[in-house]
């Protein structure tokens, strides 16, 4: 029986599709993150150049630690300023080649299914079918298309579905093939822009065992690691203490890097001594140092510690010298 001809091209056009989409995601999730970095930093040098004009005006001894404080946040906001314009730009390049290659896919379905029609003995179309619906096809969230369309078969169901049964062999018709494949091709996801924007919906990350332990133990890890930034292999994540259902740390799980979300973060650092001091440790531009192939992970997760630091330092949760 002979096969498909189209088949082969339409899954390395799909894996490309996929890859481009996977980029697309994470630059979109880098220029947001970038963004809450900016208006950290700059509501942060808005501030201290209030304390230097006001307050510590006439103070000679805090005026050069705040003033040099203030340069820091002005130019860390400027970085994350032109970060979050660059990956806006790679983004919108990105979804321009994006476009073209969904396009593109849906070409070689159309070549596919045609190619079908015009050997209706064959059921190439069907299987190639079931396994262009099954490919994860990635959506804003990272989730995959399994999750965000809800409506795919499993492969075993879909066999039973479109595999004639054998008292009605005789009876198949052209027609009734072409149905069948233009029925696949509806629930392709190439002409399913709807599904392509769904957020997919992930269950929370459980909290470990023992909180009070796995603090300590993550404060370890962070103190040797920034012993040198430059040997760094593995992100010090914060731990999962508590399950938080909080609607803004549940609404932001799937643009995460960190499991921990910023309640964790809170509860990690809480009474651990100088923030100022622990902030600094953490800024992203510290992990500009380290590998090049884990810089970009590094310094995206460090920006979420970063953010949450700096808000605590912010409302005064600690002021120790």
């Amino acid at each position: 029986m002979p096969s498909n001809p189209f088949s082969s091209k339409l899954a390395i056009a799909t894996k490309h599709t996929q890859k481009l989409d996977l980029e697309y995601n994470r630059a979109v999730r880098n220029a947001a993150r970038s963004y809450s970095l900016y208006e950290a930093e700059f509501l942060h040098s808005e501030q201290v150049r209030a304390l230097i004009n006001g307050p510590y005006r006439f103070n000679e001894e805090a005026l050069p630690s705040l003033r040099a404080e203030c340069r820091r946040a002005c130019m860390a906001s400027e970085a994350a300023w032109e970060d979050r314009e660059a990956s806006k730009a790679k983004a919108a390049g990105l979804l321009e080649e994006l476009k073209l290659a969904r396009i593109e896919v849906e070409k070689l379905q159309a070549e596919v299914d045609g190619w079908a029609r015009d050997h209706p003995g064959s059921n190439s179309a069907w299987s190639f079918s079931q396994l262009f619906d099954a490919l994860p096809i990635f959506g804003v969230g990272g989730g995959s298309r399994a999750k965000v369309n809800g409506e795919s078969k499993a492969p075993s169901e879909s066999d039973q579905d479109s595999q004639p049964d054998s008292a009605d062999t005789g009876s198949k018709t052209p027609e009734s093939t072409q149905g069948s494949s233009s029925d696949s091709n509806k629930s392709s996801p190439c002409g399913r822009e709807e599904s392509y924007h769904s957020l997919p919906t992930q269950t929370p990350p459980q909290p470990v065992d023992d909180p009070q332990a796995a603090i300590e133990a993550f404060h370890l890890q962070a103190q040797q690691c920034f012993r040198d930034y430059t040997r760094i292999l593995e992100f010090p994540e914060p731990p999962v203490t508590e399950l938080c259902v909080k609607d803004t740390c549940m609404s932001s799980q799937d643009d995460r890097l960190l499991l921990a979300c910023p309640c964790n973060i809170r509860a990690a650092f809480e009474g651990k001594g100088n923030l100022r001091i622990i902030r600094a440790k953490w800024h992203p531009d510290r992990f500009r140092r380290c590998r090049e192939d884990l810089r970009e992970d590094l310094q995206g997760k460090a920006k979420e510690v970063f953010v949450v630091l700096n808000q605590m330092y912010e409302e005064g949760f600690d002021r120790e010298s």
